[in-house]
Formats: structure tokens, sequence, C-alpha cells
């Protein structure tokens, strides 16, 4: 009866954690949020607990592991995590909730198997990471991409098929803040705001780009502004 009770606590405790973190997803609007937390921090919890108690209950009469089906949560919970991931043709959305997933649901394996200061610990952090360690993000984001950029670009065939176009900018480092897309005969016209970082080399940038077979047209303009006017600096090939 003792055992079951600590078990009790241990699903209560979990349920607390996993909603102190989903709260602060909650706030956010994220598409996981707090029950989704709870549900997937209290399901580790009794997994862990589960598990503990098989390897206690049948030692020595079976091959009772008890990391087993920790090991299956650790593993499994990379598919809920992937279905909060959205992607787009200019960003990738929801991967910190998607790692946060992982992560409570390795604070409900440490409830599970009795670590109650390490799980309460690592939630505290994270609620404080996640709360508040944003602007700092955005603040390192900002000094590292210094520069914006209007790209213009005419390419021939529907807009499924300019991937490689896309993986340039990533090879660069190019940070897409808008993009528009506009059919045209035969193709598209995309134009794209873009955040560059100090070592950016349009001129060699320009030349990748015309070396995509689909791509006709290129022109890049530079919109700093200095002493508040609008310094436009631009390319075109």
């Amino acid at each position: 009866m003792e055992d079951q009770l600590i078990m009790v606590f241990r699903i209560l405790l979990a349920t607390v954690l996993g909603g102190v973190v989903g709260y602060e997803r909650e706030l956010h609007n994220r598409w996981a949020g707090f029950r989704t937390h709870i549900l997937v921090c209290v399901g580790s919890c009794l997994v862990m607990i589960t598990s503990i108690y098989l390897s206690t209950s049948f030692s020595g009469q079976a091959n009772a592991d008890p990391g087993r089906l920790a090991a299956q949560v650790v593993s499994g919970i990379g598919f809920l995590g992937a279905g909060t991931i959205l992607h787009s043709s200019s960003h990738i959305r929801g991967l910190t909730t998607a790692a946060n997933l992982w992560m409570i649901a390795g604070v409900g394996l440490a409830v599970g198997c009795g670590l109650y200061i390490p799980a309460i610990v690592t939630t505290f952090l994270a609620y404080v990471i996640l709360e508040y360690f944003g602007p700092l993000e955005s603040m390192f984001r900002t000094k590292r991409l210094k520069t914006p950029w209007l790209l213009n670009i005419t390419a021939m065939g529907d807009s499924s098929s300019h991937s490689n176009i896309f993986e340039l900018l990533d090879v660069y480092e190019l940070v897409v803040q808008n993009l528009k897309m506009d059919n045209i005969p035969g193709g598209v016209e995309m134009t794209l705001e873009i955040q560059a970082t100090s070592s950016f080399d349009e001129a060699l940038f320009i030349a990748k780009l015309r070396q995509i077979n689909s791509v006709k047209e290129v022109s890049l303009a530079c919109l700093k502004e200095e002493n508040g006017a609008e310094n436009k600096r631009g390319k075109k090939s």
C-alpha cells in the first residue's frame, strides 16, 4: 500500500511539473500546450513506474530490464515532437516546442524513478529558458544578422521546383523575413526580404544563383539605412 501511495505521489508531481512548462507554452499559443505537456509528463512517469515495478516483481523470473520501456519513451516522443514542427519555404517553426516535449518526457521518467530534485530543477530551468531567454536569443540573432537586402528572382517552372534556390539561401545563412511569389507565364517571380551576415559576399551569391538552370534573372539591393536615408546598392544580372 505504501509503495502505491509513492507511485501516486510521483504521478501527481509529474502532473504539476508538466503543467508548469505547459502553462508557459500555452501563454505563447504554441501547438503543444498545457494539456499536452501534462499528458506527456504523466504518461512517461507511469511508464517508468511500470518498468521499475515489472523489473522488481519478476526479478530472476524473466529478463526484465527497467530501462527498456524508458528507452521507448525517449525514441517514441520524437513522433509527437515532429507533429509540432511546421515547415515552409522560408522558415521552420516548432523546433523549441518539439525539444521541450522531449525534455518533459525526460522529467516524467525522472519522477517515475524517484529523482525528484533533478526533475524539479530541470522543470525550473526549462521554464526560465522558455520564458526569459527568447529576447536574449533575438539579441544574438540581431547582432549576427546586420544587413537587410531585397532579392528579386525570375525563375522558370512552378514554385514547388525551386527548392535548390532556398537551399542556397541556407548555405549563405540568409534569413528570409518576407517572401512574395507571383506566377508569370512559364515560371514565377520571387521577391524576398532577407537578412545577411556582415561577411555576406553578394557578388558570389548572385553568381551561384545564376548557375541554377531555372533562374533567368536576379537583382539584389541593399536596404541598409544610413543617416535616416535608404541606401540601395543594386546588382542585376
